[in-house]
């Protein structure tokens, strides 16, 4: 009897230790891009549903000063008007300590004036190409690893394990116990 209480009391901490997995299921998203010196972002949950009311800093990474705040709408969207193009932090804090990082690196625009002195159909065609490679690598590199930015699995994860692993052997030996008898 002793030993049945045993197991279901080890049965059951595995279980409660592989349920806490699911809060990774709350993870907060962020994805910003910078067009015509207007910053347009969105936050969501791993699930799909947006960040509601999120507090949005963006911060300078040259100077590591806070530019401006904002906050996400009822889809968890958000623009504003910026006044310098620098490379750039921006952080949600979507609250209960859900909170995401964006990073833009902006480089120095080529202007139309640059590309104008390309007198050759050609020449201006391939300058076109680089640059729309250029700024399409960063979000084909963003939908090929989505979990890129993810962190290595938290001790939440490292103790449901060994709790799997502790039920398994606990279940082995008491199946081993009864052909025994």
């Amino acid at each position: 009897m002793r030993l049945r209480i045993s197991v279901l009391f080890l049965l059951l901490i595995g279980l409660t230790l592989t349920l806490n997995n699911y809060a990774f299921a709350h993870k907060v998203n962020l994805f910003c891009y910078l067009e015509d010196g207007i910053l347009n972002g969105e936050g969501y949950y791993s699930g799909g549903r947006p960040a509601q009311n999120a507090e949005i800093e963006i911060y300078s990474l040259n100077t590591d000063a806070l530019v401006t705040k904002t906050e996400t709408d009822h889809e968890g969207k958000f623009t504003i008007k910026l006044e310098s193009a620098d490379s750039l932090k921006v952080v949600m804090n979507a609250g209960q300590g859900h909170r995401a990082e964006f990073m833009l690196d902006q480089e120095t625009p080529v202007s139309t004036a640059e590309i104008k002195r390309g007198s050759d159909k050609t020449v201006l065609e391939s300058e076109i190409q680089h640059l729309i490679e250029k700024k399409v690598k960063p979000l084909e590199e963003r939908i090929r690893n989505p979990e890129k930015q993810q962190s290595a699995p938290g001790i939440t994860r490292v103790i449901s394990g060994i709790g799997w692993i502790a039920g398994i052997f606990t279940l082995l030996y008491l199946i081993k116990k009864k052909n025994a008898l």
